[in-house]
């Protein structure tokens, strides 16, 4: 490996809530791009018979391939909303660090949300539990993936859940340490 990719030092301004919108964005992009680049593959498509002459995709010839392209396509987009949970909790811890323990080295989402409320802030036993779950389907998608061609299902709504958790409990700690730490937001 080389020497720059062991400094983790990469922050300059730090991450904020604006890198949840900017995750989901940058894979909705990616999916649209992709679904863009489907129909050209659909557009080119040529189906031939044994002998090898070009048949006439009018006749419905081509339907299976296409069908083929659909799914996987449909199949690369689930793991692409995988690789986003993967990022959007990054990101989550990332903010718990820098706003609540910038200087301790915690390991795991449980150990840093259990440092966030020994300081005193709340986090209800719902969202405790709802951030626990989230971070053990990670945690399972990280160590354990799924099959390449049967991902885990996780979609773009589930998603959008995710961030919807994230940024609300953000907002709230954030609310939170203004209120009980004014002169530290």
């Amino acid at each position: 490996m080389r020497k720059e990719l062991k400094d983790f030092d990469w922050h300059t301004y730090g991450v904020s809530e604006d890198d949840f919108d900017y995750t989901v964005k940058l894979v909705e992009e990616i999916i649209e791009d992709r679904q863009n680049h489907l129909q050209t593959k659909i557009d080119q498509i040529k189906v031939y018979d044994f002998d090898g002459n070009l048949l006439d995709n009018s006749t419905g010839l081509a339907d299976e391939a296409i069908d083929d392209l659909h799914y996987y396509t449909y199949i690369d987009h689930l793991f692409l909303w995988q690789f986003a949970l993967w990022r959007l909790q990054g990101v989550f811890e990332g903010i718990l660090k820098q706003e609540f323990f910038a200087d301790k080295k915690l390991q795991g989402l449980k150990a840093k949300l259990n440092f966030v409320k020994d300081l005193g802030f709340i986090i209800s036993d719902k969202d405790f539990q709802e951030l626990m779950d989230w971070g053990q389907l990670r945690n399972a998608l990280s160590h354990n993936p799924p099959e390449q061609y049967r991902p885990a299902g996780l979609g773009a709504n589930d998603i959008r859940d995710y961030v919807q958790l994230v940024k609300r409990l953000t907002a709230d700690l954030k609310k939170q340490k203004s209120k009980t730490h004014p002169n530290k937001s």
